[in-house]
Order: C-alpha cells, then sequence, then structure tokens
C-alpha cells in the first residue's frame, strides 16, 4: 500500500517499472577435469537454478590457459532472446595470490582482480571490464576494457573472455574464484499512468487476493509481449483509493515460480508518484516525480515481501532520494 502524501492531490502519475533476477553464486578452485569445448578445462557445473527459463541458466564454466593470457568460457543452456529488456550480469572475482589477508575480503576469498560483464540481448549495450584492487587507494580501479577482445555467440548462448596474466599477477599455482551471475527481464519498460483520486474507491485489504477489487476495469491494460518466462509478463495495472491509501495491484500472465532450487529468484516494482502533477518539480527524468515506491518479492520468503517509500530530496535532474519508511 501507498499512502497519500496530500489529500488535497486530484491526480497523479505513476511509472513502473519492472524487472525479475536471477542469482546464483558459487566459488571454486582451479582443478583440471574433462576438457571441453576443445581446449578447455571444465571448472564448474552449477545445478539448474531456474527451469522455466533457459536462457537464464548457466551450464557450465571452462578456463583455457596461453603462455600470455587465461580464457574464461561461459555457458548458457539456451541463447538470450534478440531484445534489450533481456540481459546477463556477470561478476567474476578472483584471488590470485590465493590469500585471504590481501586484496578485498568478500565471499571468504581475498579478491585482487574481477571482471564485470553486461550483455543484452541485442547487444545494444554490453561490456566487459577488468577491476584490481588498489592498496594504496583502498579501491578498486578499472584497469582495461575487455570488451574488444570478448567473443559472443550469434546467438548469445556464450561468452569468452580473454585476460592477460600480467594484468592479474596471475600464478602457476592457481587461483580461487567466485562468480555471480545475474540475469534480469525488463517486464515492462517505464509507462505513464494518469489516476484521478475518487475515480475508483475501495476498501482493499492487502492480502494478495484479488476478490475486494470486485469487477474493477484495469486502468493499464497491456497485450501479450511472448515474455521469457511468462510468469513474468504483466498483463494489467489497477489503481485504487480510499480516504487514506492508494492501492496498485499488478497483474501477470503466469503463476510465478514459489522457490526454486538454487540462487535467488526476485521480482522488483518501482512506481514514481508525481503527487503534485507538475513535472516542473520532482524528479524530472520520471515526469516530476516526488515520490516512489520499490516493491520486491523474493522466492524463499514468499509471504514476506517488503516495500519501501522515498522522497525525492534533488533539484530536479540530480538523482538523490531519502527513504520515508518500509514495511513489509
Amino acid at each position: 500500500m501507498i499512502k497519500l502524501w496530500e489529500k488535497k492531490i486530484k491526480s497523479f502519475e505513476a511509472w513502473l517499472l519492472v524487472s525479475m533476477l536471477i542469482l546464483a553464486g558459487f566459488l571454486t578452485i582451479l582443478l583440471p577435469t574433462v576438457s571441453q569445448p576443445q581446449g578447455y578445462t571444465l571448472i564448474y557445473a552449477p545445478p539448474r537454478a531456474y527451469n522455466a527459463s533457459d536462457w537464464m541458466d548457466i551450464k557450465a564454466v571452462y578456463i583455457k590457459e596461453t603462455q600470455d593470457k587465461l580464457y574464461f568460457y561461459i555457458e548458457y543452456y539456451a541463447p538470450m532472446p534478440n531484445s534489450s529488456e533481456y540481459i546477463h550480469n556477470l561478476f567474476l572475482y578472483m584471488d590470485t595470490d590465493r590469500n585471504p589477508q590481501t586484496g578485498s575480503l568478500a565471499y571468504n576469498i581475498g579478491i585482487d582482480s574481477y571482471i564485470n560483464i553486461r550483455i543484452t540481448g541485442n547487444n545494444d549495450s554490453s561490456w566487459a571490464n577488468l577491476y584490481k584492487w588498489d592498496p594504496t587507494a583502498n579501491g578498486w580501479k578499472n584497469l582495461r576494457d575487455l570488451k574488444p577482445d570478448m567473443k559472443l555467440a550469434p546467438s548469445l548462448s556464450y561468452w569468452e573472455v580473454p585476460i592477460n596474466k600480467e594484468d592479474i599477477a596471475y600464478s602457476p599455482t592457481g587461483m580461487d574464484f567466485y562468480i555471480s551471475a545475474y540475469s534480469y527481464v525488463l517486464t515492462i519498460t517505464a509507462t505513464k499512468i494518469t489516476y484521478t483520486i475518487g475515480s475508483n474507491n475501495r476498501q482493499i485489504t492487502v492480502d494478495g487476493y484479488p476478490g475486494d477489487w470486485g469487477t474493477a476495469t484495469p486502468t493499464l491494460s497491456l497485450k501479450p509481449r511472448g515474455i521469457n518466462p511468462p510468469e513474468l509478463e504483466i498483463s494489467a495495472i489497477y489503481l485504487a483509493n480510499d480516504a487514506e491509501n492508494l492501492y496498485v495491484r499488478v497483474d501477470t500472465r503466469g503463476k510465478p515460480t514459489q522457490s526454486i532450487p538454487t540462487g535467488t529468484l526476485n521480482r522488483e516494482l518501482y512506481i514514481y508518484i508525481d503527487t503534485d502533477n507538475s513535472n516542473r518539480t520532482g524528479y524530472k527524468t520520471y515526469s516530476g516525480a516526488d515520490y516512489y515506491a520499490y516493491a520486491i518479492l523474493n522466492t524463499q520468503i514468499l509471504k514476506y515481501p517488503n516495500i519501501y517509500y522515498y522522497k525525492y530530496t534533488g533539484t530536479g535532474t540530480d538523482s538523490k532520494w531519502q527513504q520515508v519508511s518500509s514495511t513489509p
């Protein structure tokens, strides 16, 4: 539920952004095993995390060593859909001296270097960067752009990334590493909705059941778009209010997965609210938003979502928000 900040308001505009996130993390040590693809050594084959969408699941991680370089090869179970709304984001953290007392301590290893790779389904906004820990500055230095040397499968079902051994101070003793792999679906892009207070007065109990909405007409209906997975595709958005609260209901085309065997599955919703109905005030990037609500639903704690409320404190173009409250 979202509190109405000024009861005299006649209308507001809400901008909604929704995404899904898969997180899979694992730690392993380089040990030679079966080599596949040719010239590579398999170093990890993670368990399936999310069977509902193969393009999100990492199938295997391989490594290849030459005299001067290391090559990482990340393979997925299926190609990415050809759209900027589908995103892979991967962090590969390396402890190259295998000493947790050096570098940045995280995931029980001392991270000396890491690779960050972001790829969209149509490859219109992708990057690959190598970062190295700077003990003098006690922070990370962007050491090298890896994108010019990165190889992508035509269908984006795998990535191949080389790094210079010298850049990471690699030694023949091997290294420890940790991978965090995220896959996103932007299930609805920025969408503008205008709602007049009092146009749909209802007493809503926030319990996840739609019965008290009656035969209300959706404030926004969305045409089928073939989102993969369909459980994340939004079909309709409803708005209603009573004397104190504004209510938002979001319907999807598929039944949400309630648990996954490994990793984390999140559903996220952003609602930016222009309470004075003026784009001359508030955050101009979202049509003068004065507040926003951020809701997150986690499969591991499905009955306990959280909603966070923020008030805009910036000058209009800077992204300065102050948290007002939070509630389950």
